[in-house]
């Protein structure tokens, strides 16, 4: 059997401090998602219209991709070196912002496609 080892105080407060910069960093996008969501619902009052189905889906994805990608992040670097834990909320915060602006990307032409037609 193998002994659990110890870690030590210091690389714990350095765990932490890692795990609150990347609970900032990616409550900064769900902080985004909930303005896209005030924007487009002050957006379809003022033209009359309500969301379509497509809408809610991309403005739930847009909440959905930051907080997954946090907690996968926590949990493949779980019980390893704050430097890991800081590359892998890195990889991750990059990974949710991308797919957040690929997701709003296709949902600003599908809007343009929307309101033209």
């Amino acid at each position: 059997m193998t002994a659990a080892v110890a870690r030590p105080a210091g690389s714990r407060r350095a765990t932490l401090g890692v795990l609150l910069l990347g609970a900032i960093c990616f409550a900064w996008q769900v902080k985004d998602a909930v303005i896209n969501l005030v924007a487009l619902l002050g957006l379809s009052a003022a033209s009359g219209r309500s969301l379509t189905a497509f809408v809610w889906v991309v403005l739930v994805l847009g909440f959905v991709i930051p907080i997954l990608a946090f907690v996968i992040a926590i949990a493949v670097t779980r019980q390893r070196p704050p430097l890991v834990l800081a590359g892998a909320l890195l990889v991750a915060f990059c990974a949710a912002e991308a797919l957040s602006l690929s997701v709003l990307s296709l949902f600003q032409s599908a809007l343009v496609t929307q309101l033209v037609a």
